[in-house]
Order: structure tokens, then C-alpha cells, then sequence
């Protein structure tokens, strides 16, 4: 089903940016990307919480991730630029979580 091999290239997009290799994991999450796109009616229930916006946390943690390596090793220009990556692949699911437990305008 595709949705069931989105999710494993998803997983296997994370370990390869994890690991270091950010080219394999861009590539992995864009397969995996396009896999979701190919949802059917007869895809397994339980996948139901797949979607592009899981894909791109997903990526963005990795991201993240790869990135505090990277700072660790002492790479400040290339942990810069994999934490901004995640930042901007995480930022609309902290825009939507921030929204959720601010007052609402003129409360």
C-alpha cells in the first residue's frame, strides 16, 4: 500500500539524515512524499495519521537532529543550516500548537 511504504521511507529518510547523510534523507522523505500522494480508499486504517505534515516533522526532528551533531563536531556553519532546515520543516506545527494555547485577539 502506498501509504504503508511512504511510512517506510519516512523511517528510513530519518535514520539516513540521523547518520549524517542529509542528501539520502532529503531524497527518502521526497520518495516518501510522493508514495502519500498515491493513497488509496483500500489503504491499512491504522495509517491514518500519515500525512504530509507527520512527513515533514518527521524530517524537521531529523534535521534537527543531524544538525546538533554537526554543532557537536564543531561544523557551526553546517549545524546553522540543518537547524534552520528543521526549524522551517517543524515551524507550522509549532504555529499550530502555539495557536492552540494562546487567548484568542481581544480575549
Amino acid at each position: 500500500a502506498p501509504s504503508v511504504r511512504a511510512s517506510v521511507l519516512s523511517r528510513l529518510s530519518f535514520a539516513c539524515t540521523a547518520i549524517g547523510d542529509v542528501e539520502a534523507g532529503s531524497r527518502g522523505w521526497m520518495d516518501a512524499q510522493e508514495q502519500l500522494t498515491n493513497r488509496r480508499v483500500g489503504d491499512p486504517g491504522w495509517m491514518y495519521y500519515l500525512t504530509p505534515n507527520h512527513l515533514d516533522c518527521q524530517a524537521g526532528y531529523a534535521m534537527v537532529l543531524a544538525g546538533r551533531q554537526q554543532l557537536a563536531k564543531g561544523e557551526r556553519a553546517t549545524a546553522r543550516a540543518l537547524l534552520r532546515k528543521g526549524a522551517g520543516l517543524l515551524r507550522p506545527e509549532l504555529e499550530q500548537a502555539l495557536a492552540g494555547s494562546r487567548p484568542a485577539p481581544g480575549a
